[in-house]
């Protein structure tokens, strides 16, 4: 046994079945996932995932939660904070030295 969760024998066995895996074989994926039914297929699938996450939520014990709650809630501000101010910092460095003016500041930070 791996001892990994359920979960991500779910996720590997659904990239291992899915139209990603699948289109090396030649001819596979039209017969089996044809252009036309592309559309759907993301449908179901986006739908798909959204209850699977929302049942993998029901399973949290908000104990555990409740107790790491500002721990969590630092973890998750710092990768988000961390991250934007070390590109903005290198947005002002790159922009003043290889970006044309006529292109405004705030957008070349953002994007």
């Amino acid at each position: 046994k791996l001892r990994q969760p359920k979960v991500i024998a779910e996720v590997l066995g659904g990239i291992i079945l899915g139209p990603m895996a699948f289109s090396c074989i030649p001819s596979f994926s039209e017969h089996i996932f044809p252009d036309d039914s592309q559309p759907y297929l993301s449908l179901v699938a986006n739908i798909r995932l959204c209850l699977f996450l929302f049942l993998i939520g029901l399973k949290i014990n908000s104990a555990i939660i409740k107790h790491n709650a500002r721990l969590s809630a630092t973890i998750s501000l710092m990768g988000m904070i961390l991250p934007f101010r070390f590109s903005a910092t290198l947005a002002v460095l790159f922009y003043h030295e290889l970006i044309d003016s006529s292109i405004k500041f705030t957008h070349f930070m953002l994007f």
